[in-house]
């Protein structure tokens, strides 16, 4: 069956210049590097001047007739009212901030992104066609992904790599066409490995984004369109294993598990076989690429110094990955508990050099960024602009199949994503936040009886 809340292009050319235009948006806001400039420690993408374009009209909606904006079911308006404690708590922990320039800029970053995509996506100004080009722009960087892939591990005669700066991120080009970008990660067996990861900043940047959007493309896709419900999530699923980010192979096995067990417990016989159908999609065209060596050392690479019991092993050692992460999350929580209440704003860059990307934030974790930044108060107010905004559209769903499956992907964004990936004004992140609540809300609005 296909839910009433599947996007559909019609003949009609806005169809696809509003599909077109989305999937550009949400392509360009996950470009943390090619397509991006830095002012004063701030990530601009240019995707933001595409979700400027968007905002500028249905705030002008909002300005010519807020009384129907507002009573709207579908609109992003009545959703916002949740978020301005938050943004409130903020603005005052910039009045106590050790750094109110930089924690002003950061309040100002969030306001744009958050309540932009907030705005956008949730907006009943703009059809289906919306939707659909968000999954364009998802399937895109999982395609890039791939393309990278294949490139780096079957066509390597063919790739040059190249970095201005040792240790950077390394552009891949394919002749004269730029793939994006890859991270060296060392030797295994005779092969050098490399993390593709697209446009984005980094490896678990692009995987966690897509382990994320992997079950809202499941659930855009329970119609009979192979190539919609089965092809293309399980591309998403490759990709996510190709970027080799723990935290992102965490977080979608935590989809599949939730979309099996939530399948299982509400008697979604449909779902549960849709999904073993994508794994076994998925791994299929996993093994095809391992009759080449490379892939085999790669995966190999994933299972061996990746694997679970290299991880335990470095925890102790701070100059490692995992040792670094541990002791972020010890250091922000000291950090936290020296300013409990409204926290200390963004914090100065320390003279040691161990500083993050971006503003200088202080944690790995959204959870305690948002702790150390704002204190007690901004932590509470964001908790609940979360589960209010989560709960406000889960009560407009009709659909069980589509309630399971929006779930398991807020479950690997507020467990693993927002505990391992920054920052938290990240505007792909939020589109995809408020896209899932955008199924949600237009869903059938009658609970749907269980077969």
């Amino acid at each position: 069956m296909t839910p009433a809340s599947s996007p559909r292009i019609k003949g009609n050319p806005r169809d696809f210049l509003v599909a077109g235009f989305f999937g550009a948006l949400y392509f360009l806001s996950s470009s943390d590097l090619f397509f991006a400039f830095r002012i004063h420690g701030l990530n601009f993408r240019l995707g933001q001047l595409l979700l400027l374009a968007a905002a500028l009209p249905v705030v002008g909606d909002f300005l010519s007739d807020p009384r129907g904006q507002w009573n709207q079911k579908d609109s992003g308006w009545p959703i916002f009212r949740f978020w301005v404690p938050f943004f409130a708590a903020y603005a005052l922990a910039t009045l106590f901030s050790e750094n109110p320039g930089n924690t002003t800029l950061k309040l100002v970053w969030a306001l744009f992104n958050i309540g932009g995509a907030l705005l956008v996506v949730l907006s009943p100004r703009f059809n289906e066609a919306l939707a659909r080009g968000f999954y364009f722009g998802i399937a895109a960087i999982a395609l890039s992904i791939w393309a990278q892939f294949l490139g780096l591990y079957w066509f390597r005669d063919l790739i040059h790599l190249s970095s201005f700066t040792p240790g950077e991120p390394m552009k891949i080009g394919l002749g004269g066409l730029f793939l994006g970008y890859t991270q060296p990660a060392g030797q295994f067996n005779d092969t050098s490995i490399y993390r593709p990861h697209a446009f984005f900043y980094e490896p678990s940047y692009a995987g966690c984004a897509l382990a994320f959007a992997f079950p809202v493309w499941v659930a855009w896709g329970r119609g009979n369109n192979r190539w919609t419900g089965f092809l293309v999530p399980a591309l998403i699923l490759g990709a996510v294993f190709m970027t080799s980010s723990r935290s992102a192979i965490l977080g979608v096995t935590l989809a599949l598990l939730a979309l099996l067990i939530g399948g299982l417990i509400l008697s979604q016989k449909s779902l549960v076989k849709k999904t073993l159908k994508i794994i076994l999609v998925g791994v299929l065209l996993l093994l095809g690429l391992c009759v080449a060596q490379g892939p085999r050392d790669y995966f190999g690479f994933l299972l061996g110094p990746l694997g679970p019991k290299a991880v335990v092993s470095r925890l102790p050692d701070e100059d490692s990955s995992e040792g670094w992460r541990l002791q972020n999350v010890i250091n922000s929580l000291r950090l936290w508990g020296e300013r409990p209440l409204l926290g200390r704003g963004v914090i100065p860059s320390p003279s040691n050099g161990k500083v993050l990307h971006g503003m200088g934030q202080s944690s790995e974790s959204m959870w305690l960024e948002i702790g150390v930044e704002s204190g007690l108060v901004g932590f509470l107010a964001f908790a609940y602009a979360l589960f209010r905004t989560i709960r406000s559209a889960a009560g407009a769903c009709g659909d069980e199949d589509l309630l399971i499956l929006v779930a398991a992907g807020l479950a690997v964004h507020l467990v693993v994503s927002m505990n391992f990936t920054s920052t938290f004004p990240r505007l792909d992140y939020w589109l995809l936040f408020f896209l899932a609540m955008r199924l949600w809300v237009r869903s059938p609005g009658e609970t749907r009886r269980t077969q």
